[in-house]
């Protein structure tokens, strides 16, 4: 792929000669365009025009664009970018995906899992969170 700057991003373009295309078959994609569009409401509207086929927007966003007919990316394939994510310990109490309860097992034994409610009421102090805090500063 050749990449080139423009105003708003990066744009690629499908090399035809690339070695690792089956013969006879060309790119799947011609060209691809990426934007840095820090708004996460405007990747919404954008992902709902179609003016983005991908976007990241928050969570709260799922239910609705599912409903609206967009899916969710469950896994990742071939030249992805993997991550370690660090935004705490799985919260929800209701799924994103069919809105049926979660239960969860905080193991508050591991020093990576943190509960906020271990004392019985919220915060953000409990000997788990800070406890988890400071193993993803260390992977961090």
């Amino acid at each position: 792929m050749m990449i080139g700057k423009t105003n708003k991003g990066i744009t690629m373009h499908a090399f035809e000669d690339y070695w690792g295309t089956p013969e006879g078959l060309g790119p799947y994609v011609e060209n691809f365009r990426i934007l840095q569009v820090n708004e996460a409401a405007s990747r919404r509207v954008m992902l709902e025009t179609g003016e983005a086929q991908i976007a990241e927007v928050p969570l709260s966003y799922f239910p609705e664009l599912i409903q609206s007919g967009f899916s969710i990316h469950k896994g990742a394939g071939f030249n992805s970018i993997h991550n370690i994510s660090f935004a705490g310990n799985y919260w929800d109490k209701y799924s994103v995906l069919t809105g049926a309860p979660l239960s969860r097992d905080r193991d508050i034994s591991m020093p990576w899992v943190g509960d906020p409610f271990e004392n019985g009421e919220y915060s953000e102090t409990t000997a788990s969170m800070i406890s988890s805090m400071k193993v993803r500063n260390a992977l961090a």
